[in-house]
């Protein structure tokens, strides 16, 4: 049901440091474009721990295959653009082990062979728990449960979050070719995919270049649930991360607690208006 429809999708695949590779693919929808992330993690023992998979195609698949065995596959929310991918990434992986976040339903898409467990906070009995924690957030936003587990690998202080922050960058991601020839194109689509539409459309300066919260996600998720979202926030920023890798748009993001407490700080100060800083550009 996502963009790129009936062409291939490429992917492009990035080194963040020597036990860290990223994964992108375009994601979107109509004619509004971003780019969608798998993050891999090499762990100790040279096996793979992969975190929000992306569309199998066989460009993508012998790119992972490259980098060792995996070991682990990590469904890390409720959402259902990085659900739709697990069960198909899982069959070219059949001796991995799946983990998702709590909340799953099985419609539309079935749990994936090789289902292990329910991700639960910071449990110590996961075989990567020594190398990488993990934190739920788990909450009822009105329709149904929505959980989101952001994980910290503890050797390269990387904090991993699915759609909790983004970073808008002033260019289109490389994946985005069409994007990146058109300047206003790829400001267009970062505002629709973030804003989806009237009232609160501010300028593309007014957003990008920093660390936020998309509004489409603020205003379904966490300002339904600013208790359990409020809490979740202040045991992450327990850990001393320097960088977050996202799901979508840019990333590795130079940030540390403080600029997640930063972007979150809309849970401390009521308001309907979705926009960063409470800016309307």
């Amino acid at each position: 049901p996502l963009k790129p429809y009936n062409t291939e999708r490429k992917t492009i695949a990035k080194k963040v440091d020597d036990n860290i590779y990223t994964f992108e693919q375009e994601h979107g929808f109509a004619n509004v474009s971003v780019n969608i992330r798998m993050t891999v993690v090499r762990l100790n023992d040279g096996g793979l721990w992969v975190h929000a998979p992306v569309a199998p195609t066989e460009e993508c698949v012998a790119m992972v295959k490259k980098l060792g065995e995996v070991k682990y596959v990590i469904l890390p929310t409720t959402g259902l653009e990085h659900k739709i991918f697990m069960k198909p990434f899982m069959s070219y992986f059949p001796n991995a082990k799946a983990y998702v976040a709590p909340g799953q339903w099985s419609w539309p898409i079935d749990l994936p062979l090789g289902f292990k467990g329910v991700l639960q906070d910071m449990d110590p009995n996961v075989p990567w728990s020594k190398e990488i924690e993990q934190k739920v957030v788990y909450a009822e936003v009105g329709i149904g449960k929505t959980s989101e587990v952001a994980f910290f690998h503890k050797k390269s202080s990387t904090l991993f979050v699915t759609d909790a922050v983004i970073f808008i960058p002033p260019e289109a991601p490389e994946v985005l070719k069409a994007y990146r020839e058109e300047e206003n194109k790829w400001k267009k689509s970062a505002l629709m995919s973030c804003f989806l539409g009237p009232p609160y459309v501010p300028s593309f300066d007014v957003i990008a270049g920093k660390l936020f919260v998309s509004p489409v996600v603020r205003t379904f998720i966490y300002e339904r649930t600013p208790d359990e979202t409020r809490d979740w926030i202040q045991r992450i920023c327990q850990w001393r991360f320097r960088k977050i890798i996202p799901a979508h748009l840019d990333a590795p993001v130079a940030a540390g607690p403080a600029d997640l407490k930063e972007a979150f700080k809309f849970l401390d100060v009521p308001t309907s208006n979705p926009l960063p800083d409470g800016d309307m550009g």
